[in-house]
């Protein structure tokens, strides 16, 4: 890849930032009523705290792949790349309705929930004290990053199987009654609602359960006190596609911020505190992120030690995560 080749992926990556940046207002109006062209697994605002200092591109490591880092992703691994091009959603959270055509009103209710701790991620990334109230903003926000990832709608996939069979099975029996009394018009609609499900039940259960009120989860997730962990100079934290490490909601949180903090658990004093790390804090606190990654992690460097912890699962006891689900 020539300099020129840089230059221009980095322009458009400094472009779609500022887009990022002007999104509250009217370009969230205007955004709601778009067709979303790329559509974000993970939000590009929280991919930006893990870029390269004062750059908008980020080293990408994948898993099973030797360590060759370089800037192309066919071949390197970790490769560098921008924003706009990583951590892609590949179904874009559409959904077909009845009418026949897809919508993509799952994805406006995610990116309403991912502007509504923008500014709450900004002033933690800043040092600055949030209040209560942002504090469920962003509890909200990670609850939601647990269960937008693809890995959550496979691992969940047989309960929504069920779910669906015990739905066609009452419609079914409300159909053959409504025939049987003459109701034809009324055993159509139904049949219709079948044939619904039958053909996009599962992605309904599954954008539902997704974007559905989780209010009692996130009381047990405030009502813990939260601490910030700050990096020492020197060093820093990943994150990965798998962002939110935890071991049961009641008992451990880990969630990077950025690649200076991250959210933990705090065993006692002051909520919503910050503190320094010590070096040894870093290596475990990582060691638990890169143990949750399940294809890739995303870091500001392209240092080995991220690969042969991965590599070799070095890990403080692997990290079972607890996806939420809501039917």
């Amino acid at each position: 890849m020539g300099s020129r080749d840089i230059n221009a992926n980095e322009r458009r990556a400094v472009e779609d930032e500022r887009n990022q940046q002007r999104l509250p207002g009217k370009m969230l109006e205007r955004i709601m009523t778009q067709e979303k062209p790329n559509h974000h697994e993970i939000p590009k605002h929280y991919l930006r705290g893990f870029c390269e200092p004062d750059k908008m591109f980020l080293w990408v490591f994948r898993r099973d792949r030797p360590f060759c880092p370089g800037k192309t992703r066919r071949t390197y691994n970790p490769f560098r790349t921008g924003l706009p091009s990583i951590a892609l959603r590949p179904d874009g959270y559409a959904a077909r309705k009845t009418d026949g055509k897809t919508h993509y009103e799952y994805e406006n209710a995610l990116q309403k929930i991912e502007l509504q701790a923008t500014t709450v991620i900004n002033k933690i990334r800043a040092s600055e004290r949030i209040s209560i109230i942002e504090k469920e903003s962003l509890a909200e926000y990670i609850l939601l990053m647990a269960k937008r990832r693809t890995s959550r709608d496979v691992k969940i996939l047989p309960l929504v199987e069920k779910a669906k069979s015990e739905l066609i099975e009452t419609a079914q029996s409300e159909m053959r009654m409504a025939a049987l009394e003459g109701q034809s018009a009324i055993a159509s609609e139904i049949r219709d609602k079948i044939d619904y499900l039958e053909s996009e039940g599962n992605t309904y259960f599954l954008r539902e359960s997704m974007v559905k009120d989780t209010g009692v989860v996130q009381k047990e997730l405030t009502r813990h006190l939260w601490e910030f962990v700050k990096a020492p100079p020197g060093d820093y934290f990943v994150t990965s596609d798998n962002p939110v490490v935890n071991e049961g909601l009641r008992t451990n949180l880990i969630f990077p911020v950025s690649q200076n903090v991250v959210l933990s658990y705090a065993n006692n004093g002051k909520d919503l505190a910050y503190r320094q790390a010590t070096p040894e804090e870093v290596f475990k606190l990582n060691a638990y992120i890169i143990s949750q990654a399940e294809k890739e992690i995303y870091s500001p460097n392209p240092d080995e030690w991220i690969h042969k912890r991965w590599a070799e699962r070095y890990c403080i006891g692997s990290s079972q995560d607890t996806d939420i689900v809501i039917l």
